[in-house]
């Protein structure tokens, strides 16, 4: 598939990718961690407060609403409010209970993004580069077809190559079958392709300017090509 030189070049470019993601993961499982520990420690004690007075919570929330209609009541009819100012009256109600509500409420503590990049980083190290790895190593181009694959079928997946900064998803899919298809397209594309990728996907597409072209004529309409023989 590629020279020696070349190939070991790629391989180790990869290897070097592999590694960074999995130690992004790696440090954000254990920031993951930390940070359930640290809530966990900082909430119990209030946790166990409101669990402990929940109930009178609830019972002053009934009082204070039943009361309050029962103002409502006693306005309306004494003072002759108009419809306009009992509603605007209702409405008011309305608020200090749902204030009150949030004020005896337990604290939530808010999802993070830390699971989804765990997710993403995991997915491109094993899921993207590795397979790519092993697809040059067995000389096995339908495992790297099967990347190129996934990453339009597969939302999460292509979510994850635009969120690591990886690239384009369209665009290293693309790339990914100029390289599989390097025998039928022509220098210009393959150049014009290389400058929207980076890192060991930009590698493949330089090492097929790197082989002999005397074989490789101009081929007009590639892309649509590629896109269905893929």
């Amino acid at each position: 598939m590629l020279g020696t030189m070349t190939s070991e070049n790629i391989l180790k470019a990869i290897d070097l990718e592999i590694k960074k993601f999995e130690e992004r993961a790696n440090v954000l499982e254990e920031v993951a961690l930390q940070g359930e520990s640290s809530l966990s420690s900082k909430y119990e004690d209030m946790l166990k407060k409101k669990s402990r007075y929940s109930i009178y919570y609830l019972i002053a929330t009934a009082v204070f609403l039943f009361f309050e209609i029962l103002l409502l009541i006693v306005i309306r009819y004494k003072y002759g409010l108009g419809t306009l100012n009992y509603s605007i009256l209702i409405v008011v109600t309305v608020i200090l209970v749902f204030f009150l509500f949030m004020l005896t409420s337990s604290p939530k503590v808010e999802e993070d993004s830390i699971q989804e990049k765990i997710v993403f980083y995991r997915l491109i190290a094993n899921k993207f580069y590795k397979r790519i790895k092993g697809g040059l190593e067995k000389g096995d181009e339908e495992l790297i077809r099967a990347v190129a694959d996934d990453i339009l079928k597969d939302p999460l997946f292509s979510r994850a190559l635009e969120h690591a900064n990886v690239g384009d998803p369209k665009v290293v899919a693309y790339a990914l079958y100029l390289y599989l298809h390097r025998d039928k397209v022509d220098n210009l594309e393959v150049q014009n392709t290389i400058n929207l990728v980076r890192g060991p996907i930009r590698m493949l597409l330089e090492s097929i300017l790197g082989e002999d072209h005397e074989n490789r004529g101009s081929v007009k309409g590639v892309s649509e090509r590629i896109i269905e023989e893929a």
